[in-house]
């Protein structure tokens, strides 16, 4: 069966089709489809297509607060586009969808995203300046109900069934002369340096690779307040907002050891929750005083573990005790503490770490219990740093605004890391797509560079041309 597709027709809404390869013939591409019900695997009620849609659903609900008759662009088009850029990893991106739609008459950025007209980049900035970044906390919660029934977060249990969230802030922005009245402040060598940070909830598994973004929470001056925000705070906001659901969820909370502090563990407490926190012997002296007396009393119970890998041979010694204080006090909260010393065989200390936890440790749990303590470092690597340095330019200022377009802006990004994984996870095709393409940066390379002069008519329709090509055909 051979479709000729115009510029703005949806093959796969309209027959039901998905292609399987394309050539030009004249101003319309020209693809052999076949019925997509003899192609498609049945296992996943989800697609990326429907993923869309549900985000299209999402940004059309932003907030405007325009009030004249001047509407050319609709708040849907202003975050899309602005998500756009972040999803195809891109700053061009929309640059070459103008060209297209000038030289073609149709553009990618409709067909794949939505847009029906791009504003230009101030516009876009203009129009998103005065959309708070909470506002899009209804659209994170939607993926991640579609990953809850697709089952994907039931796979991120652990640790006696429950799941692992981790919290950590990321500093995105940071200028001693670009600044807002949202931007944090500090006195470094005499200067005044103005930054954006963001509390970057996930879910993580020792065991898995990708990490679950959820809905992130600023570090902004707070109405009211005299002192600086600071990132407690910003986990403290997101406790009250997020806490019960994740507390009757089962989760346990990780963090470094800035969280490790009575205030915080009670709160995790007081919505359900518990918590592994590493808990460092130089801001707990209560706790160092504590151990050392039970210590002696015999109570600080030991177990050694050997292990190999490869020719290396390792000792793993377990040390941990129950209800030893926080503080001082007669008020200070009890908690059940681990210990992990790694050594080689010449007695080298490689790993040292502590951890303060709610969970009761014993003998049959006390290694996963520190494996999920040690998790907490999946943050950083699967999720901060992928945002700084895979693609996604997290830190650079992609508009800073007077209200909030510089943190609406690092939601949008987010957001993107988020439908990455949720690509992933649900959407099979795109899944063959990856083991023809194992390089997460040359795939994108090839999705941006397709996408900047070829027109799809769907994701469908790019992930499954991209497949064709790749895969080797008969002689």
């Amino acid at each position: 069966m051979v479709l000729s597709i115009p510029g703005e027709a949806d093959f796969l809404r309209q027959t039901g089709c998905v292609p399987l390869c394309c050539a030009q013939n004249g101003s319309h591409w020209v693809f052999h489809a076949e019925a997509v019900m003899a192609d498609r695997v049945q296992s996943k009620t989800v697609d990326f297509g429907t993923v869309m849609a549900l985000v299209r659903a999402g940004l059309s609900n932003l907030p405007d607060v325009r009030r004249g008759k001047n509407v050319r662009y609709s708040m849907a088009d202003a975050g899309l586009s602005a998500l756009s850029v972040f999803f195809m990893q891109c700053p061009s991106f929309l640059e070459f969808q103008r060209r297209m739609q000038q030289t073609q008459g149709h553009n990618n950025a409709q067909t794949l995203f939505g847009v029906h007209a791009i504003p230009c980049d101030n516009q876009i900035r203009h129009l998103l300046d005065a959309v708070p970044p909470n506002t899009l906390e209804p659209l994170y919660e939607e993926l991640l109900q579609c990953l809850m029934r697709e089952g994907v977060v039931q796979g991120y249990r652990s640790l006696n069934n429950k799941v692992l969230l981790a919290l950590d802030g990321v500093t995105y922005f940071s200028s001693t002369t670009l600044h807002c009245p949202q931007c944090s402040q500090r006195s470094h060598a005499g200067h005044t340096v103005y930054s954006h940070t963001a509390l970057t909830p996930v879910l993580v598994k020792a065991d898995q690779s990708k990490v679950v973004a959820l809905a992130p929470e600023f570090i902004t001056p707070q109405d009211g307040q005299t002192k600086q925000d600071c990132e407690l705070n910003a986990a403290q906001r997101w406790l009250l907002r997020h806490g019960p659901r994740w507390g009757q969820y089962g989760a346990v909370v990780l963090g470094d050891d800035l969280y490790c502090h009575q205030p915080f563990c009670q709160a995790l407490r007081a919505q359900g929750l518990d918590f592994v926190l590493v808990c460092k012997p130089s801001s707990h002296p209560i706790t160092v005083e504590w151990l050392q007396m039970l210590q002696r009393s015999g109570d600080v119970q030991e177990l050694s573990v050997r292990r190999s890998h490869g020719l290396k041979v390792y000792l793993d010694c377990y040390r941990w005790a129950h209800a030893v204080p926080l503080r001082d006090g007669d008020e200070a909260l009890m908690v059940d503490w681990c210990e992990l010393t790694t050594t080689d065989e010449a007695g080298k200390t490689l790993y040292r770490n502590s951890f303060a936890s709610s969970l009761p440790v014993s003998a049959d749990n006390v290694r996963e219990i520190v494996a999920a303590g040690r998790t907490r470092w999946k943050i950083e690597n699967e999720n901060n740093n992928t945002l700084k340095t895979k693609g996604y330019h997290f830190e650079h200022n992609f508009g800073h605004g007077q209200q909030h377009l510089s943190t609406t802006l690092a939601s949008l990004n987010i957001l993107a890391h988020l439908l990455h994984t949720l690509l992933d996870w649900l959407d099979e095709r795109f899944a063959r797509l990856r083991e023809l393409v194992s390089c997460r940066s040359q795939l994108f390379a090839d999705i941006r560079a397709l996408s900047s002069y070829l027109h799809f008519p769907s994701w469908a329709a790019i992930i499954e041309f991209m497949i064709q090509g790749l895969q080797p055909r008969p002689p």
